[in-house]
């Protein structure tokens, strides 16, 4: 008898911790305003397909699909919190719309769980990658460099300005906004300034633009 209760004791803690997570089901819908998203309005709207993200804890999910679709079913969902995000692409993958919901509540044994998305004209976007560096090649410590300054301008809008570790000697950027970029990056040693401008640069949407920034004496 102990001999078999021995035997039997461990499978019943194994099985425990094998407990089935609890699920349910989700449909996201979308509309372009407050358009249903048919095969011309879509066209009108100048998009192919609908890219989404539904990301909650301990799971997610990307997927894409037509946008005269209007919805999309997602079954066997862990129950929890979830938010959803929406981009509208065009024929080259490029975002022009765009829409998000979060606070979106799956349970189980109900109905679907229900997150409608408005999609609203976005402004064009691209990604940059800024590297730096020292035009005598020396590093960042050689010239007793602890940040690095970085601005950028789009359209003479200032979209993003910061300080950063000399040494990670790069910053990687996404949704820039497409247009004529002014580009600025700076550096103190000591009293004396270092440089690098670029202006005019054409940032097109969804293109990604690599700078390499060769920092010198400020003019």
């Amino acid at each position: 008898m102990s001999g078999t209760r021995a035997m039997l004791l461990p499978a019943l803690v194994l099985s425990g911790c094998f407990a089935q997570t609890e699920r349910g089901d989700l449909t996201v819908s979308w509309t372009i305003g407050l358009d249903q998203p048919t095969a011309s309005q879509c066209e009108s709207a100048g998009i192919e397909t609908i890219s989404m993200r539904v990301a909650g804890t301990g799971w997610t999910d990307e997927v894409e699909t037509g946008c005269p679709a209007g919805e999309r079913f997602f079954s066997a969902v862990p129950v929890g919190e979830y938010s959803v995000t929406l981009r509208g692409l065009d024929a080259g993958g490029c975002a022009v719309y765009g829409g998000s919901l979060s606070g979106v509540h799956v349970a189980s044994g109900s109905e679907p769980a229900d997150a409608a998305v408005i999609l609203e004209s976005v402004t064009p976007s691209g990604s940059m990658m800024i590297t730096w560096r020292f035009e005598d090649g020396m590093m960042c410590g050689a010239h007793g460099i602890e940040e690095v300054h970085v601005q950028i301008l789009s359209d003479d809008a200032t979209v993003y300005e910061s300080d950063l570790p000399c040494d990670d000697g790069l910053v990687d950027l996404e949704e820039v906004p497409a247009g004529s970029i002014d580009l600025m990056v700076s550096a103190f040693e000591g009293p004396m300034e270092m440089c690098y401008v670029e202006t005019n640069l054409d940032l097109l949407p969804c293109d990604d633009l690599s700078v390499d920034a060769s920092l010198s004496p400020c003019i």
